[in-house]
């Protein structure tokens, strides 16, 4: 029987469902003992949109007007993501001295006089080009962050990836106000709903169409048609009923097609099919279009590279010049190169046209 936290399932909720995101960030707040959570993302023109929990509202209000041309916290941490040493998740004794905290106007202009102190972020990669954190604000007066709290946001960070990796979708197709069956129904991405026994109980038009092809639904149960793959499916769709933590999808070829699938959690109100039953997995199977960048989440699970190093590989690898790199992750180009160069001796590559390869060949069962 699958066992989620409160918290965990209202992350997951916002897969089928974004507009609970301000719910499901004060439920992560509430986990980590703070004042509020939020979403920030990086604009192109450098800049950050967010979406933030009721607590935090009238903060974010400020800070997307004015703050965040001044928020070295937020700069240093997207920098820091493509650090030798780069961490899961940050705070601010990783960002800041402490004569920045009693003096930088960020905190005595701005989160002093609101009663905010503390922040922890931890990065995501939801889909290829989205540069997403999720962070949370600790009052005046609270204990700074500890490395047990940033473990717990490091893991809830992945599950709000997953959740984002669906969600975005939804977005994209216009799907928000739809029924739940309609909106996965207009999606590109191939979608089942499986119970805890494997039995479909929702296919959408494009996972019908593999169901043929490297899916099969045999007795109602779901499976992959090449052994290999079928094995891996189980055991992720295991992990799932068992509260694991996210794990590394699971790439297939289909002819010159390549697909990732992704499995995660779904409590069953949550879904408005009658024949699903008890605790739900939701199997989102996307495609990798030949020659366009990787999701650098991927690329990080696949490779066991850092988000950073994965970030830079993933455009890279793509043919996209270091100088291009650079200019698209808002980095500076010997940044992109010495990273570069830590990700070629972790693939054990030597140039641009190695990696590029290697990518093409991406698979995960032998």
């Amino acid at each position: 029987m699958m066992t989620l936290s409160a918290c965990t399932s209202a992350i997951y909720a916002c897969a089928l469902q974004p507009e609970l995101w301000p719910a499901a960030l004060h439920s992560v707040a509430n986990e980590l003992k703070s004042v509020g959570g939020l979403l920030i993302h990086r604009r192109t023109d450098g800049s950050f949109g967010t979406l933030v929990s009721p607590g935090l509202r009238h903060a974010v209000d400020v800070y997307e007007r004015i703050w965040w041309r001044h928020d070295i916290r937020a700069e240093r941490a997207m920098a820091g993501l493509y650090a030798e040493a780069a961490g899961a998740a940050l705070t601010d004794r990783h960002l800041v001295s402490d004569e920045e905290i009693r003096t930088h106007p960020i905190y005595t202009e701005f989160l002093v006089p609101l009663g905010l102190m503390w922040a922890a972020s931890v990065q995501v990669s939801p889909r290829s080009g989205a540069q997403v954190g999720l962070s949370v604000l600790r009052a005046v007066g609270t204990p700074p962050f500890s490395d047990a709290d940033l473990a717990v946001l490091a893991d809830l960070g992945r599950h709000a990836e997953q959740a984002l990796r669906l969600g975005l979708r939804i977005v994209e197709a216009e799907a928000v106000n739809l029924g739940l069956g309609e909106a996965l129904s207009r999606l590109s991405s191939g979608v089942f709903v499986v119970d805890g026994l494997r039995r479909v109980s929702f296919a959408n038009a494009r996972a019908r169409r593999l169901s043929h092809t490297v899916f099969e639904v045999k007795d109602g149960l779901l499976g992959l048609r090449l052994p290999a793959h079928h094995k891996r499916l189980v055991a992720l769709l295991g992990g799932v009923a068992c509260g694991a933590a996210p794990q590394s999808p699971l790439v297939v070829a289909n002819g010159p097609e390549r697909l990732a699938i992704y499995v995660f959690p779904l409590e069953a109100q949550e879904v408005d099919w009658h024949h699903a039953t008890g605790s739900c997995s939701v199997v989102l199977v996307l495609d990798l279009a030949p020659g366009a960048p990787l999701d650098p989440g991927l690329v990080r699970d696949v490779y066991g590279l850092t988000l950073g190093e994965a970030r830079v590989a993933a455009l890279v690898g793509a043919g996209i010049s270091p100088r291009e790199a650079a200019r698209t992750l808002c980095l500076a180009e010997e940044t992109v190169r010495s990273v570069l160069k830590r990700v070629f001796s972790k693939l054990d590559v030597c140039r641009q046209a190695e990696l590029t390869d290697l990518f093409a060949r991406l698979k995960t069962v032998r």
